[in-house]
């Protein structure tokens, strides 16, 4: 079933959630033919230690899980927060990262995995808050596609290619979108979507994804006349690869090349975040694409570092670790996502154009009042006519209650447009102007003044004038006794 949606979101400043992105890194158990000695050690609840030949490394995150954790304490630690800002109309994901053998895909879709049990939870949340009595309503639909060599792949109509599309969150054209309503439904969505997932032996896994994943699901939400929606990101990265210890070749080689290339964009991604870099390069790759809103973005995201504790795979361990590191300084902005009908749109719109006349009238109204009072605005200050002019040059200190500094040397007048010359000295510019026209000089001695014309330079003094406008303003009975 292929569903196209149209969906007028309205973000509301006022429920937004800023937080930083949650890194939990689980360590898997030795496997029984891997080479190497086990050197990743759980220090506690929140460190992970590596020690290697150049000393000992630690770690820190939100939090560690051990090689005895269980799938339980995985969505423990990882999803109860995702999961409840996107029943609340956020944004929420859950990326898994790490190596090629790391144990990534067990986490994520193995029995009572990331996926089948959040997908759980999920209809679990619904059924009982549309029990609840508030009247509250839910709609579910999924979608679920694969990147496979930077082309995505509906997984639930197999060999069907999907076209992203830019908006406020991840939707594609051409994929299947299909409602869900009941559990056994989701985990028949589940099965068809992992019997399609391209993998393959390589000498570290067999049975290598050799594609990223995501399982998307789109909740919509109704109380009363209020919609929310929110999606859901359930990602399965492929795993980084050494050609040397994979022995890629021919078709393999070209995917592990794919996905190499695919994850160093996602570095790059990371480090211009950290780095609040101006331009963040998602458009570098399609894995990048996708995971917009889910780093940096719109999202309340969890990233889970899967990481082998042998020292075979003491390099890929230590950068999925330091990877984890950088992820964790991550700010993302989760934003409610509230629909709104065209009705409800054209209320708004109604509401703003009356705002806005009230603001025209109100900005006309001070517009009179202005001239009323002869205030002519230029150059961000305050110009007086000619009349108000001659007027102010009459005014002098001994009439107000004048700063001194505002009075005019050479005239005993307030300045209307003052000057500093080379003496230091602020004057009126006219009066500074007939006193070099006629001396060839400021009016105070400068040394070696004379002949040299830069000295006679006069420069305009705008803190002097801002603060005489201000004077002016603030001084009714000026004002009135000169007309202003």
């Amino acid at each position: 079933l292929k569903l196209q949606f149209l969906y007028f979101i309205v973000y509301t400043m006022t429920d937004v959630v800023g937080e930083n992105i949650r890194v939990v890194t689980r360590v898997r158990p030795m496997l029984d033919d891997e080479p190497g000695e086990s050197f990743v050690t759980v220090v506690d609840e929140k460190k992970v230690e590596v020690k290697s030949h150049s000393g000992v490394q630690v770690f820190e995150y939100d939090a560690v899980l051990g090689t005895a954790s269980s799938q339980q304490d995985v969505y423990d630690t990882s999803c109860t927060n995702v999961l409840q800002a996107v029943l609340n109309g956020y944004n929420g994901a859950v990326i898994a990262y790490g190596q090629t053998a790391s144990g990534k895909t067990h986490t994520m879709t193995g029995d009572d995995g990331v996926v089948p049990t959040v997908a759980r939870q999920l209809f679990s949340s619904v059924q009982r808050r549309e029990n609840d009595g508030s009247g509250m309503n839910f709609e579910i639909s999924c979608s679920y596609i694969q990147l496979y060599c930077e082309k995505i792949y509906d997984m639930l109509d197999e060999g069907r290619s999907c076209t992203l599309q830019t908006g406020s969150g991840l939707f594609l054209s051409n994929a299947s979108n299909v409602p869900v309503t009941e559990w056994d439904g989701m985990v028949h969505l589940l099965k068809k979507g992992e019997k399609n997932r391209i993998v393959h032996e390589t000498g570290m896994n067999k049975a290598s994804s050799r594609s990223h994943s995501v399982l998307l699901l789109t909740l919509l939400s109704r109380s009363g006349s209020v919609e929310k929606m929110s999606q859901l990101y359930l990602v399965d990265l492929a795993g980084s690869e050494c050609v040397e210890k994979t022995k890629s070749k021919g078709e393999v080689l070209q995917q592990a090349k794919s996905i190499n290339l695919s994850l160093l964009s996602l570095r790059r991604v990371i480090t211009s975040l950290v780095k609040k870099a101006q331009h963040i390069p998602y458009r570098d790759s399609m894995l990048t694409r996708i995971l917009e809103s889910a780093v940096g973005g719109n999202s309340v995201t969890t990233i889970i570092i899967c990481v082998s504790p042998s020292s075979y795979n003491l390099p890929e361990t230590t950068s999925s670790l330091r990877f984890g590191m950088y992820t964790g300084s991550i700010t993302n902005v989760a934003v409610q996502n509230v629909v709104r009908s065209t009705d409800e749109l054209e209320e708004l719109l109604r509401k703003l154009y009356k705002e806005i006349e009230a603001a025209l009238i109100t900005k006309k109204k001070l517009e009179i009042e202005v001239k009323q009072h002869q205030h002519i605005v230029i150059n961000g200050g305050v110009k007086m006519d000619s009349s108000i002019g001659r007027l102010a040059t009459q005014v002098s200190s001994s009439d107000f209650d004048i700063p001194q500094h505002f009075i005019c040397p050479l005239g005993g007048k307030l300045m209307l447009n003052p000057v500093t010359l080379a003496d230091g000295v602020t004057y009126e510019r006219d009066m500074a102007e007939k006193y070099i026209l006629q001396h060839k000089r400021p009016p105070r001695k400068v040394a070696a003044c004379v002949g040299n014309t830069h000295l006679l330079t006069m420069i305009p003094n705008l803190t002097i004038r801002g603060n005489i406008e201000a004077f002016i303003a603030e001084h009714v009975a000026v004002q009135k006794q000169h007309a202003w």
